[in-house]
């Protein structure tokens, strides 16, 4: 797996060939980022069509990743109920995005349930092989999603029952959150991990309380400004939603000193996942506007701080200026990743391919399209307001091409099949050791 993240310019692709002779478009397990293989077939071997496979089988390579697409539909519900440009038919398109998530989702959690009783052990190393454990977090955020499109499109038409029990939900999300982290710090304690393999999904773990700051700046949003719990809710939606970043930054500064070192990988299929940068910058933008401003409101309406009268405006005030920094560092993780990719779909020889990662071209860019709105609002400014609109309608089109693609990879058997093992291609650590110890032979 870490040698298909780091292919060089000098090496060869591997080409996946499938059962007809024909090179495939779509990734198997193995050549994923999160594929495990218990047994990998001979080298060169081809892809086994699922359709030859018997049905229980094929949950053996069923995988966390999938619950990406999930994410990839509830970017899609959160844009539509976020977009500061209002339309007819927002609540009719959210309720439908929101109902096929929670389909999704429930699709995903039979697969996964199907694993484990069909195929245990599979199941068991999903939580200890890093390229399939960094994906179980996503179970957790896939709920996150619902229930913020949950409190835009229910809310509304709801009495204050249910913004109780949203109340109760957070917090057993925020619980779910510390322990995926905490299973996860368990389950790879012994996992040593090739430097040059580090993608930005090493911020998954800590991602599910880091967005419960979001979810707690949506939840804060509809309750009262004299009630007592939406002042708890954004104090520590402030302390996930600023903790989860310094955490996901430091992560983020790994992978960063990895591509300075290594350079970039050039698959294809991979590369997308490098949007994921954007997430934690992205998101944190979009919570601290929404915080910063319920905290105006709520400050003076329960007397905080009574000796300091505008408190909340300043708090405000300084979550606006982060804001504007994190825009900026989005827009910088948005370019140098476009650029990296284009440079690697034009290189010659080099085939585009398609893969789970893909669906990180939506989720990761929500919080940014959606903070570009809201300081739009604030500002004001119709370039950003316009700039969410682009952007909301870029994130639809790659949700859209990338479900298709993956019923269709499904449909013709490319995915849940026994992948092709992939040769260990030489790294840049083993040629640079190779010229060490020849100029050590010269001296």
């Amino acid at each position: 797996m870490a040698a298909d993240l780091t292919e060089r310019h000098s090496l060869p692709r591997r080409r996946t060939v499938t059962s007809d002779g024909r090179r495939s478009f779509f990734v198997t397990t193995a050549d994923s980022l999160h594929g495990f293989l218990p047994n990998p077939p001979p080298e060169g071997a081809p892809i086994q069509s699922s359709h030859s496979l018997p049905w229980r089988q094929r949950f053996a390579y069923f995988e966390w990743g999938f619950f990406t697409l999930n994410l990839g539909t509830g970017a899609c519900t959160l844009l539509v109920g976020g977009i500061s440009f209002d339309f007819g038919a927002r609540e009719a398109l959210g309720s439908v995005f929101l109902g096929v998530n929670i389909v999704f989702y429930i699709l995903n959690l039979i697969g996964m349930a199907l694993k484990a009783y069909l195929h245990p052990r599979a199941f068991r190393k999903s939580f200890t092989v890093p390229g399939q454990a960094l994906f179980f977090p996503t179970s957790i955020l896939a709920v996150n999603t619902i229930l913020v499109g949950i409190i835009h499109y229910a809310v509304p038409y709801t009495g204050a029952g249910l913004v109780d029990a949203l109340y109760v939900l957070f917090w057993i999300y925020v619980a779910a959150s510390v322990g995926c982290a905490a299973l996860l710090q368990w389950s790879m304690y012994d996992q040593v991990r090739d430097f040059e393999g580090i993608m930005p999904s090493e911020c998954l773990p800590v991602f599910p309380l880091m967005l419960a700051g979001t979810l707690g700046a949506s939840l804060a949003g509809v309750m009262d400004d004299t009630d007592s719990r939406a002042l708890t809710l954004v104090l520590n939606s402030y302390v996930f939603q600023g903790g989860g970043f310094l955490i996901s930054f430091m992560k983020l500064s790994t992978w960063i000193s990895r591509n300075v070192l290594f350079g970039h990988p050039h698959d294809t299929r991979i590369i997308p996942i490098f949007f994921m940068a954007v997430g934690p910058p992205g998101f944190t933008a979009l919570a601290f506007i929404n915080l910063g401003a319920r905290a105006a409101a709520l400050f003076p309406a329960q007397s905080v701080f009574p000796s300091l009268p505008n408190a909340g405006e300043i708090i405000f005030g300084a979550s606006l200026l982060l804001s504007l920094l994190l825009f900026g560092q989005c827009l910088w993780f948005i370019l140098a990743t476009s650029i990296i990719w284009l440079k690697s779909t034009t290189r010659a020889g080099r085939p585009v391919g398609w893969g789970l990662a893909w669906f990180a071209t939506t989720f990761p860019l929500t919080g940014f399209f959606l903070a570009a709105g809201r300081l739009g609002v604030l500002m004001p400014s119709l370039f950003l307001r316009a700039f969410e609109t682009a952007g909301c309608v870029l994130v639809f089109a790659l949700w859209l091409f990338n479900a298709s693609v993956l019923v269709l990879a499904i449909a013709r058997g490319r995915l849940l099949v026994p992948p092709v093992a992939a040769p260990r291609l030489p790294k840049a650590s083993d040629r640079e050791d190779e010229r060490r110890q020849d100029l050590e032979n010269r001296l």
